[in-house]
């Protein structure tokens, strides 16, 4: 909603924006409806003297649960949070976890949820007014990548500066799709004027922001997979000149006893050897390059999860060059043993 472009100053648009959402909120269709400003800014979060960098976000009453995103500790903003209530605040968790770990000292660990519960009640003082923490909230890092979350401070809509424009938030019972343009319609006729732009639907706004996460996931795909190739290419030829030039001694082998499964798996043990060892020099590397960049991927789904990951494609890699040495060196003994020892 963009009263400020017909030169609706931001005080007169307060009660334009609060009757918008109660005709929102009336609509059965709708199951939640929340507005959120259009506008960040930078301020300090001042907790017992000391100072951390948050980026304030107004929004009204039920926005939580309009996005679906998971409350930590407390509260959300309702209703009881107007204009006239107590000055109020909803940390976001990357902030509250600096806070809690400014409370419990330099040495503290990461904040724990428990850390996080007992922030609920205190006092921060942002731009300069003093807010009680009510609720900390979960982090979404996916509105926000490739940039690392920001530390967040919510602030009820109504309690804030006046927002000049907002986004609407909806949740509805119905595909948005085909929703939206009767929604438009109700809020048109609060005020005609005002015009009315991006009422698009949380589906097609993370396609397109995930889109080049997704090209790049793509693009890491197709490169794994080359290298993987090359990798078993390197290995089989590898293997196969081996065998070449140690046929008369697999001939030999033979003559003695040996059979033809001791051969292969001797000359594959030799390939695994090098495989295990190029596997453990290259994960060390990606391990220490994965903690340097950790910030990056900080909230993303992975997080956690790359102990799982790094075991997992090691294992389809050694599965692999196992697989590339197991095959030359199965064609180099099925040789007649006559042709072997005449090579010797």
């Amino acid at each position: 909603l963009r009263p400020r472009l017909v030169e609706i100053t931001p005080d007169a648009a307060q009660p334009y924006f609060a009757e918008a959402l109660r005709v929102l909120r009336s609509d059965p269709r709708v199951e939640a409806a929340s507005l959120r400003g259009m506008s960040q800014w930078g301020v300090p979060a001042e907790l017992g003297g000391r100072a951390l960098p948050a980026q304030v976000q107004p929004i009204a009453d039920d926005f939580f649960r309009t996005e679906g995103t998971p409350l930590i500790a407390g509260r959300e903003f309702s209703d009881r949070d107007g204009a006239g209530a107590e000055a109020r605040v909803l940390l976001g968790r990357r902030l509250a976890e600096q806070i809690a770990k400014q409370i419990a000292g330099p040495t503290a660990e990461n904040a724990s949820p428990s850390n996080l519960e007992q922030l609920i009640g205190q006092t921060v003082r942002i731009a300069g007014t003093e807010r009680r923490i009510i609720g900390v909230v979960a982090d979404e890092p996916l509105h926000h990548w490739p940039d690392p979350v920001p530390t967040l401070a919510y602030v009820p809509f109504f309690q804030a500066t006046p927002a000049a424009d907002v986004r609407v938030h909806l949740r509805t019972r119905t595909d948005p799709a085909i929703l939206l343009p009767a929604l438009v319609q109700e809020v048109h006729r609060v005020d005609p004027r005002v015009p009315i732009s991006e009422a698009v639907s949380a589906r097609q706004i993370g396609r397109a922001r995930a889109q080049p996460l997704r090209m790049g996931l793509w693009i890491c795909m197709f490169a794994a997979l080359m290298v993987s190739v090359l990798g078993a290419v390197g290995v089989f030829t590898t293997t196969a000149a081996a065998a070449q030039r140690r046929r008369g001694e697999l001939g030999i082998r033979q003559a003695l006893g040996g059979t033809r499964r001791d051969c292969v798996r001797m000359l594959a043990r030799q390939m695994q050897t090098s495989l295990a060892l190029g596997l453990l020099v290259g994960s060390a590397l990606a391990w220490a390059l994965l903690r340097f960049r950790s910030g990056a991927l900080a909230g993303l789904p992975t997080e956690g999860h790359a102990p799982t990951i790094f075991a997992v494609a090691a294992v389809l890699l050694l599965a692999l060059g196992s697989l590339a040495a197991v095959l030359p060196a199965r064609r180099a003994t099925r040789a007649p043993l006559r042709d072997l020892l005449s090579l010797r």
